[in-house]
């Protein structure tokens, strides 16, 4: 039995308070306190009163300093991480209502349609280790769901919920010498760079307007696919590329 638990029952088996105790040997309260919870241990004049008080030997009431004196530390070592963990837990009761509310009226949410918005919410989606991509399909005439990548929606995955973000700022311009434009929405990763490649309408004779379909873009003479008819992935970001006979160059 440690010297806190001895100076504890030697106490109740009195039937004194701790303030009881103080002021018979003359030291305070919060010094019992220290005493009997292990984060002090007395001095030897307050250890002889302790004794005369009782009326019990070092033989019975013994204190080993060196003994008792690690066990101080270790004891001030656990209350400080116990008041860590409370000061931690009690910042982040306080922040969360602030995060809360933040997050609905930032585009953040506990999950990635909650983030996206609830248009989003039942559309088709690409995941990616740091995103979710959501876009638009339309059924054929055959009852085919197709993607329809001119509208979609990026969400970022975050430690602590989803971000929708502002595609806006990944977009960019893919031009040919000839003048024409198509768009080119680049999503950087940790490894990857996740891209769409949207289109612009094409006249078909006898056809009308459409989309045609893209299978696959070169890139640095090497053809990487291009799946939905707009989605690729490359482990660099994408400068220039070839569509069939055409060199688009990116801004």
């Amino acid at each position: 039995m440690e010297f806190k638990d001895r100076l504890k029952a030697l106490r109740k088996e009195k039937g004194i308070s701790q303030q009881a105790l103080a002021s018979s040997i003359f030291v305070s309260r919060s010094a019992v306190a220290k005493w009997e919870n292990g984060l002090g241990i007395p001095g030897r004049v307050s250890y002889e009163a302790l004794l005369a008080y009782f009326e019990v030997t070092e033989e019975r009431f013994p204190l080993n300093e060196e003994v008792e004196q690690l066990s101080v530390e270790r004891n001030r070592r656990a209350r400080l991480i116990k008041g860590a963990v409370f000061g931690i837990c009690f910042a982040i009761l306080s922040l969360f209502p602030l995060w809360l509310v933040f997050a609905v009226t930032h585009g953040y949410g506990f999950t990635p349609e909650a983030a996206a918005g609830e248009y989003w919410a039942d559309e088709a989606y690409i995941d990616t280790p740091e995103y979710r991509f959501y876009y638009d399909t339309y059924v054929d005439e055959d009852g085919e769901a197709l993607p329809m990548i001119y509208g979609f929606c990026a969400v970022k995955k975050l430690p602590l919920g989803y971000q929708r973000l502002n595609i806006a700022e990944f977009k960019r311009i893919a031009s040919t010498r000839d003048g024409k434009d198509e768009k080119l929405y680049s999503f950087p990763g940790k490894t990857s760079y996740y891209s769409f490649f949207v289109q612009t309408m094409v006249a078909y004779p006898n056809e009308g307007l459409r989309l045609q379909i893209i299978n696959e873009l070169c890139i640095h003479g090497k053809s990487y696919p291009v799946l939905y008819n707009c989605y690729l992935e490359t482990d660099f970001e994408i400068r220039e590329f070839y569509l069939k006979d055409a060199l688009y160059t990116v801004s």
